[in-house]
This record gives C-alpha cells, structure tokens and sequence, in this order.
C-alpha cells in the first residue's frame, strides 16, 4: 500500500509538471526526456479524476488530455493550470470544476497536509492511493527521475545573444510607455468549437496622469511606498476584517502623494491602499512584466484581500512567497488562509498555523520583527486544529502578553494596543477558569487598547475594538443584565459612527447584526418590542448580505432571524406561525453552512434547529422531537466536550429536555433526560455559571420527580 511519504511526493510532481516538460515530450526543445516517462502516467490520473463523466472513453481522456496540455504551456505549471479550472477562469464541458478543485486543495497545501487534504477527498484520494499502487516498488524511482530532470542541465549557453527577444524586452522596458488598457477578456472557454462571443467588461481606466502624460515604470521602494506598504501588511490579522485599513496620519499623506506620482507602482500601490480597485486593477496590469514578480502578485493579493476575496489573494501570496519564502510572504499566506472559504478550513488553518511558526523562526529573538511575528503566530494559534481549544488559547495569552512587553520595550505602543485587543479576543474564548474573570478580563485589555487607539488617530481599530467590547459585555455572566446589554449597546453604536451604510456597508451590517442580539436578550421593558427590534436589525442587516452576495454572513444572519422569531412572545396559532418561520431560517443557514466548511456554525444552527422543533408539537409518534434529537447528536459530532465545554453542556441540556418530552417509553426517555441533565451539569456548576445550574437543575428535579412516580 502507498505511504502517505509516497503519496505526498507523487502530489508535489503532479503540482510541478511544467511546460517545459510538455514541450520536451512534444519534441520542442533539445533537453533530454529522460525522467519524463512518469509524466504521460501523471496527466492521465489527473484526467480520470477531473473528468465530469463517470466512465469516460478513451476519446475523452485523449481530448481531455488536450486540454491539460494546452493550459500547461499557457499558465507554466499543472498546478496553475488546475486553479484555473478550478475556479472558473477556464472552463470546458468535460471537465468538473468541483473535481478540478479537489485536486487544486490537494496541491496548494505543504507535504505534511497532503494525507490530511486527501481524507477530505473521499473520491480522489481513491483515485490517487488506486494509482500509486498500481506502480509497486517503481514509484519512488520515476518520481525521483522527474525530480532529477527538473534540476538537471540545461541545453546551450546562458549567453543573452541567444534570447534576443529577451534582450529586446529588456531595453523596451526602460523606455516603455502605457497603452491605452483594452477591456478584459471573460473568461475563456476551451471548447472543440469556436464557443459564441461574450459580452465584454467595460474597459478599466488607462493608467495614465492626469495632464494626459505617461507615467513610469521605475518599481522602485521609495520611503512613501514602503509607508503605505507597510500599512497594507499591519492591518491584516487573524479575526480582523479585511475592511479594517487605519492609516496613521503619515500614511494617509503618504497615500496621497503617491496618488499623483509619475511612477505606475506607486501609484498601484496607493490605489489599492485608497480601495480604488478598478484603478489598481489598471496599474496592476500595466505593470505586469515591468515590476519583480514577487512583488506584483503581493500587490495583488492586498488589493484581493482588501476585498475580502480571500481564496483568490491565497493564490497570489502563494506565488510571492514561492518567489520569496521570507517572513513577510509566509504571513501574507497564512492569514489570508486563516480567512479562505474554499476546501477543508481544518487544512488552511493547520497550514497557517505552520507557516506563522515559520514566520517567527526566521526572526532574531528580541528583535521589533519577532515581536509582530509572535502577535500574529499568538493570534492565530486558536485556530489550531491540532491542539486542544483550552491549551491552544492559554499559550497564545501567554504569548501574546510576551508581544506586548516587547512592544512595550520598543517604545511602539500603538503595536501594544493591538496586542492587548488580541488579548481581549483570546480571554472572551477562554473555555476555562471563572467566566466572569475571563469576560472582564477581556474588557479590561479593551480599555487599555482604546487609550493609544483613538477614534481621531485610528478611526478603523478603534471600531474594531469597540465592537469587541460590545460582545464581552454582551457576555458577561453576572452584574446587572439590563446594564451589561446597554453597555454592548453603546459599545456598538459606538462603532457605527466610523462604520455606516454609505462607507462600510459590510460592516455597517454586522453592526446592526449585533445590536439586533442584544435586543433578543435585553430583559427590560416590552419583551415583544424589543425582540420586534432585533428583527428590524437583523431584516436590514440581511437586505445588504443579499445586495453584495455575502453568502457566509447571510447565513448568520438567517440563524440569529431564526433565535428572534423563535424567541418572540406570542399565543397558539401565532406561535407556531413564528417558530416555523425560526426553523425555515434555520434551514437556510443550513443550506450555506456545512459540517465541512464552518463546523462550529453548522453546529450551533442545528442546536438552535433542535430547539426550535421542541417548540412545536411532538406531532404524531414524536416526529418532531425526533427530529430535534436528530438536530442535537449532529450539533455533538463538532461540540465535544474537549473542544467546547460550555456548547456541549448546552446540547446537553437541550437532549434532557427533549427526552423529557417524548411521548412514549416514558420510564426510558426520563432516565435518559436525568442522565443529560447530569452530564449538563458537569460544567454548569453553581460557582461558574449559577443561573444554568438553577434552570437545569430544576429541570433534572422534575424529571425525578416524575421517573419515581413511574416506578412507585
């Protein structure tokens, strides 16, 4: 059977099949093929398992193969060629997006996440494992000949007279001016027949001044560009919105004097920090070959992210840092990963995770570098699926306090600002310990952060912190309920003041998301109008999600709209109205969130579903409140113990009280319902969480009572 080892290298050589390599096996160039043999094996595994048939012919394999073949030469690499079908760039009727994507997973991860990936592939890792074993003790040999071929010899000398194109390319540079920038070509679809003309995009303005000269291509780091540079690479953070952009009053200077620089790259550069990104798409493309490789897809990625188009700014981070594997290019990575929707989220995290702690090696300890490295690499080691939740999130406190001090030592106290924010994330998260130290703890750190993020000096932290804020004192476990959700209230509203609907649409409605919560919870006045209120929230929150096709953050939306009218007081036919109205939210957000690629959400809607079908009628033999059991065990397959105590007591509760409701079998369902309720209470202890304790306690006395009275 083929090693993971095995498995692993024969991805790497797929990922690493060259257009060089096809052209030598095509009889192009003068380099010898020996070591290519394993290649024609290669693209036909690849062509079975993209293939949108079930059973395809020789033929189709062949045109198939074609393809492949064709899209090598153009974008270099197999692997390249994969994200492009991938994605949708290229397209062709016997292919399959979804498989391509697959595979696209699968090459995009570093070796040690290979095997991982594949498990998540149920059908390719088949198809991969079924070939590697089909080629016995030869494997290792052919993949190591193509490995040999890749860094053998290359034919003729490196004189520059034998590429006059490219010495012809290279003086052009020096003198090259912009042309007017053609409208973008759609993408293009690779058919046997001439496929019909789409409709183009309007073209993009030409990157050219304003008094109608040409710019220049100088590529040069000049102090404003590594200013405004440096900005585009700080605001990113585990966690933090891609929106979240907060210039320093130099900086903005910086921004616009660049704005009206004769040199394209700065003027790239200040259109992507301005969100110009149909400018910066103009520029970008004008510098295309005119501007270090490595640099341009950074660029890229920045202006990808700042959009918050995460998958995509991973391809190109992943090619800068292919160029340059240096810190700055391992952190771009990981944290867009960290963000990334496509594929396995355990993979991207696991592989974010593992290059931040790349990132943080490449350092001298005590060095400003390492302390950023450590506050990234503490940021995100919560994320970590490979380590328990509560020892994940304990080492990141610890690491993230180191940071600050060595921020502190540094004299840059708005970097400790940010840390103590990270801290304040961490703590509101801490599964462990007393609840009530956890939360204020966390509020404590917000406090400090505000005091070097002002709303005048850093309108864009300063919100963020504010929103965070709202959420500890939305969760604080003890004090004065209705004074707490005030608190969350201000603290919101507070934010709304940078974030509207006309600047920050996306924000401006995870905003009013929140506020609708809060209302659902607030225990003072008419409990009617206040969770009337949430709903007013959440419906406005909803109409921007499906203005700019938010598909994750509607969905969340949905859940809490589902929360609200489950939640609202009304009698009989009403209620059922509304709390079928509940689960139909539910089931929407279902429809975007899956075990796969947002398990703890997927999680808590279906709790939330359970509980909403308990409030309907058992229905005939208990159908409905089987279906809530149904909803809770799923809930259960992400909310375990180890990983989320406090969900999975909980799930557990609502189980007890879900027995307790079965029509039938009654003796069983509430020795059952006791025994959740016991587990329940394994972590709703009296000292951490005294209200729980009290509800669910109760709820275990009455299922005694009535379990005795059985017996006696």
């Amino acid at each position: 059977m083929a090693s993971a080892r095995q498995v692993a290298k024969l991805v790497a050589v797929c990922s690493s099949i060259s257009s060089g390599a096809v052209r030598t096996l095509l009889g192009r160039t003068m380099t010898t093929r020996q070591g290519l043999d394993v290649v024609p094996d290669l693209l036909r595994l690849v062509c079975e398992s993209i293939t949108a048939q079930s059973t395809p012919d020789e033929e189709t394999l062949q045109r198939i193969s074609a393809v492949l073949c064709r899209l090598i030469l153009r974008y270099g690499t197999l692997r390249r060629s994969i994200e492009a079908l991938a994605s949708g760039r290229r397209r062709h009727p016997l292919i399959s997006a979804d498989k391509a994507h697959a595979w696209m997973q699968v090459m995009s991860v570093t070796p040690s996440a290979v095997e991982a990936t594949l498990q998540r592939q149920s059908a390719l890792r088949v198809s991969v494992t079924k070939w590697a074993e089909t080629q016995g003790a030869r494997l290792d040999v052919r993949l190591s000949a193509f490995e040999s071929w890749m860094e053998g010899p290359l034919p003729g000398s490196d004189d520059e007279d034998e590429f006059p194109i490219l010495a012809e390319a290279a003086s052009e540079t020096e003198r090259m001016t912009p042309s007017p920038r053609p409208a973008p070509e759609p993408a293009e679809t690779i058919e046997p027949t001439e496929p019909a003309a789409a409709p183009q995009e309007p073209a993009a303005p030409a990157p050219v001044q304003q008094d109608g000269s040409a710019l220049t291509y100088e590529g040069e780091e000049t102090p404003d560009i590594t200013q405004v540079r440096a900005l585009l690479a700080s605001h990113k953070r585990p966690g933090r919105d891609a929106g979240e952009l907060s210039p320093t009053a130099e900086q903005r200077e910086a921004i616009e004097r660049l704005r009206t620089s004769s040199d394209a790259y700065g003027r790239a550069v200040a259109a992507v920090a301005s969100r110009d990104f149909v400018r910066a798409e103009a520029f970008l493309d004008a510098l295309t070959g005119r501007v270090e490789t490595g640099a341009l897809h950074t660029l890229r990625g920045d202006r990808l992210y700042l959009e918050e188009r995460y998958d995509e700014s991973v391809h190109h981070y992943r090619e800068a840092a292919h160029e340059h594997w240096e810190p700055a290019q391992l952190t771009d990575l990981a944290l867009a990963l960290l963000h990334a929707v496509r594929g396995s989220r355990e993979d991207a995290c696991r592989e974010a995770v593992d290059l931040l702690r790349d990132a943080l090696a490449k350092h001298p300890p005590g060095s400003p570098g390492a302390a950023y490295a450590e506050l990234m690499y503490a940021s995100a080691m919560p994320y970590s699926p490979d380590m328990q939740r509560g020892e994940a999130l304990r080492e990141s406190v610890e690491r993230l306090q180191s940071a600050a001090d060595q921020f502190e030592e540094h004299g840059d106290m708005r970097a400790w600002a940010e840390a103590r924010y990270q801290l304040g994330n961490v703590w509101q998260e801490m599964p462990t310990g007393d609840r009530r130290i956890n939360i204020e703890r966390a509020i404590a750190c917000y406090e400090q952060s505000l005091k070097h993020l002002t709303r005048e000096a850093a309108p864009e932290a300063w919100a963020s912190v504010q929103n965070a804020a709202g959420h500890a004192c939305e969760r604080l476990p003890t004090g004065n309920r209705g004074l707490n959700l005030e608190r969350a209230i201000a603290c919101f509203s507070a934010a709304l003041t940078v974030r509207t609907k006309d600047n920050s649409p996306v924000h401006w409605a995870r905003l009013q998301n929140n506020i609708g919560n809060v209302w659902v919870q607030f225990p003072g006045g008419d409990r009617k109008q206040n969770i009337e209120r949430a709903i007013a929230y959440q419906q406005a929150a909803l109409d921007v999600w499906s203005a700019h096709n938010r598909r994750g953050d509607w969905a969340t939306t949905q859940s809490n709209l589902g929360n609200a009218w489950a939640l609202l007081p009304c009698e009989d036919e009403e209620r059922e109205r509304n709390v079928r109205r509940a689960i139909s939210c539910y089931k929407a957000a279902l429809e975007v969130r899956t075990r796969t690629n947002s398990p703890l959400e997927w999680a808590t809607t279906q709790n939330n579903l359970g509980s909403a079908l308990l409030q309907l009628p058992a229905g005939k033999k208990g159908v409905n409140v089987k279906d809530a059991i149904a909803a809770y065990e799923s809930a259960l397959e992400v909310r375990t113990k180890q990983a989320y105590p406090v969900e999975w007591a909980k799930t557990q509760a609502n189980l007890g009280n879900a027995y307790l409701k079965l029509p039938y079998d009654k003796q069983d369902n509430l020795a059952e319902a006791v025994a959740y309720y016991d587990a329940a209470l394994e972590i709703f202890s009296s000292e951490r969480f005294p209200a729980q304790h009290r509800v669910i306690s109760a709820r275990r006395r009455e299922a005694r009572g009535m379990l005795s009275d059985i017996e006696r």
